[in-house]
């Protein structure tokens, strides 16, 4: 804890306390406000937690983007082959053709995309709720009534409104006989934490962040859930536009799983309507070819 994060000072004489009675106000539970009335007195965990809120925010981001980097990345191999293909015949309508024969040489690889992408996206939501709950318990659950009251702003007299609790300007640090540092007598100390007001914006946006993240990746997998489920909705996955395809689409959904078709609904976003005709096409007769 350094002495930038947190300020203490002797209320009767205003001389500034060693660093070591500092350490020992952070750890003690503590009484948030800047006077001495009643709504100052709403005791709260330790005030290094405050700390702690904002330090967890990089390890927190930091895996849960790596799970989405990773569930974004499960279909890119086809997509880099393919460009070496395009690159070694030297670009041009012909090459991009090769490339695409490429991407449809990968379809029927794809058997246990659909069950590893819900179990990522299962592990994404678990990860974005585990941390919810630790900012919800570190701030005692005051960090859902700063959402769903709308308290996001400060009372600049009494400081006892709820975003002042969560992350005070100013402390109050009691050490008291029992904790046998000043013989039998008390000491009151005034903290000033000049920081309090970058903690909260850091922990807000993370927490608005994660929350999104986990809406995003619930939907993502209740529809990836469907999709496993209901054969119409698989299906759908493979749609594409003209007759002839129609045709060598019945084929294709006879043959290839359903996390081909997953990995086929990815390549559609990539290409041209017309070179994912060719796909379906190439596919269904390959296949046919195969058997």
């Amino acid at each position: 804890m350094s002495g930038g994060e947190i300020k203490c000072f002797n209320r009767n004489g205003g001389q500034v306390i060693p660093p070591e009675y500092i350490d020992m106000c952070v750890t003690k539970h503590y009484s948030v406000g800047y006077n001495d009335g009643d709504g100052s007195r709403t005791r709260s965990k330790a005030l290094k937690y405050i700390f702690w809120l904002s330090y967890l925010f990089i390890p927190y981001s930091t895996l849960v983007f790596a799970e989405y980097i990773l569930s974004d990345n499960r279909l890119q191999k086809p997509l880099p082959d393919a460009s070496v293909q395009y690159d070694l015949e030297g670009g041009g309508a012909t090459a991009r053709n090769i490339a695409v024969e490429t991407l449809g040489q990968y379809v029927g690889s794809f058997s246990r995309l659909l069950h590893s992408s819900i179990v990522i996206n299962l592990m994404m939501l678990i990860l974005d709720m585990f941390s919810l709950l630790s900012y919800y318990w570190l701030t005692n659950g005051k960090i859902l009534e700063i959402f769903t009251k709308n308290h996001v702003s400060r009372d600049a007299v009494t400081y006892a409104d709820c975003m002042s609790l969560v992350f005070p300007s100013f402390a109050r640090c009691d050490i008291e006989v029992e904790d046998y540092i000043h013989g039998d007598s008390s000491t009151h100390y005034g903290c000033y934490i000049p920081q309090a007001t970058v903690y909260q914006e850091i922990v807000t946006i993370s927490v608005l962040l994660f929350t999104v993240l986990a809406v995003v990746t619930l939907l993502q997998l209740v529809y990836l859930c469907i999709v496993c489920c209901v054969p119409c909705v698989a299906r759908s996955l493979m749609t594409c536009g003209g007759a002839v395809a129609k045709i060598y689409e019945e084929r294709v959904m006879r043959v290839v799983s359903t996390g081909d078709l997953l990995a086929l609904s990815y390549i559609r976003r990539q290409v041209t309507a017309r070179e994912y005709n060719n796909i379906i096409i190439h596919v269904a007769t390959r296949r046919v070819e195969e058997e």
